[in-house]
């Protein structure tokens, strides 16, 4: 079993390999009790986002890590993959303005991401 910060990094190689944008992780700890973490991070298109959520679940599979729901991946506007104690947001540019969920949980303090 991994502990949140490999799990943090497992998930943020995976979106960075996919040539995300603008990554950005938040500690929700004291601020929700539905998850420690959320990651949230863009692509280009529909297709883009997609493939970065397909990416994170093919690098998470084979350590037996799933996610509890994956919402959105149809329309790939906004793509949610629950890991439990970290959800990964994936949004189009035009979602990810719209909902601007970096200023609704403003609180949160952002976590360093140490790149590959």
């Amino acid at each position: 079993m991994i502990n949140d910060n490999e799990l943090i990094k497992y998930i943020t190689d995976g979106c960075s390999d996919e040539k995300a944008d603008d990554l950005v992780v938040l500690d929700v700890r004291n601020l929700t009790s539905l998850t420690e973490y959320f990651i949230i991070t863009s692509g280009r298109n529909p297709k883009h986002v997609q493939s970065i959520s397909d990416n994170v679940n093919n690098k998470l599979s084979p350590l037996a890590i799933f996610p509890l729901r994956r919402e959105g991946y149809q329309e790939g506007a906004w793509i949610i993959n629950d890991y439990n104690s970290v959800i990964l947001h994936i949004f189009c540019a035009e979602k990810r303005n719209h909902y601007d969920l970096e200023r609704l949980w403003g609180e949160a303090p952002k976590i360093e991401i140490i790149s590959n």
